[in-house]
């Protein structure tokens, strides 16, 4: 048996963008939890949380049903090009835009990065979406949207 693959979260953009759009996974309590978080701590002006799961947003962004099963994404217009991030790069960037802050970048941007700070969060990162089933959270945004939701892939 082979250790699984880790996940390519992305590259952080160089400038913030205005506005982005952050997307979790609707099938899960914990993530939709931390949608409603992350919706208090951020500006809705600036940060759309939506389930990737809802047929609105389907293949708006590119994500497949996996990728966003696998990890929370940001995905922001850019220069030519969509910025996409994922895990806790994803976080600390939907922090950032929404309260217009540098300081949930740091661990990216500064000498914590030579400290390999962002390898441990992308660790915890990975750690907590492989056990989040095992945490508590809130009525799965799918339960609560079925009318909305997309069918699960066999």
């Amino acid at each position: 048996m082979s250790a699984p693959q880790p996940v390519d979260y992305g590259s952080l953009p160089n400038t913030l963008p205005q506005h982005l759009t952050l997307v979790f996974d609707g099938r899960c309590g914990f993530c939709t939890r931390s949608a409603r978080w992350m919706r208090r701590l951020t500006s809705p002006d600036r940060v759309d949380v939506v389930a990737g799961q809802d047929i609105a947003v389907g293949e708006r962004f590119g994500l497949d049903a996996t990728r966003v099963a696998s990890a929370v994404w940001a995905v922001a217009p850019g220069g030519g090009a969509d910025v996409l991030v994922g895990g806790a790069r994803a976080i600390a960037l939907a922090l950032a835009v929404g309260r217009r802050a540098r300081w949930p970048l740091m661990a990216w941007r500064t000498p914590l990065r030579l400290l390999r700070v962002p390898w441990l969060l992308d660790r915890v990162y990975a750690a907590v979406a492989a056990n989040r089933h095992r945490l508590p959270g809130d009525e799965p945004w799918c339960a609560a949207h079925p009318d909305r939701c997309e069918p699960a892939e066999p």
